[in-house]
């Protein structure tokens, strides 16, 4: 994760040399994961009385079908067992939760 400037205080995210460590099917039951917990905060955000946050949280890290086919993302398990309506992570959001997986495998 990198700042983008000194006069904002937003950051992106950079792809990590390490994911290579993670095999394709591991990034298949990460992306999975990362579906899961988008679908979880949204039914969470019922729950709670101020639900701003996690609104925006989930529209930031959230794709479409064809968005996410387009970009090459491992729909593989979302798509096969999609009968609970998981939602699409994000390339960005993704490649987070991957460089978090590839730094916790060493």
């Amino acid at each position: 994760i990198a700042r983008h400037g000194s006069d904002d205080d937003s950051y992106a995210i950079t792809r990590c040399d390490d994911i290579g460590s993670v095999t394709q099917v591991e990034k298949i039951v990460v992306y999975y994961c990362c579906g899961w917990l988008l679908t979880s905060l949204e039914k969470r955000k019922v729950a709670v009385e101020d639900h701003s946050g996690y609104e925006a949280f989930i529209q930031a890290h959230t794709t479409t079908k064809e968005e996410a086919d387009a970009m090459n993302l491992p729909t593989y398990l979302i798509d096969l067992r999609n009968k609970s309506k998981l939602k699409y992570p994000s390339s960005d959001f993704f490649h987070f939760i991957l460089i978090l997986e590839a730094t916790f495998k060493k």
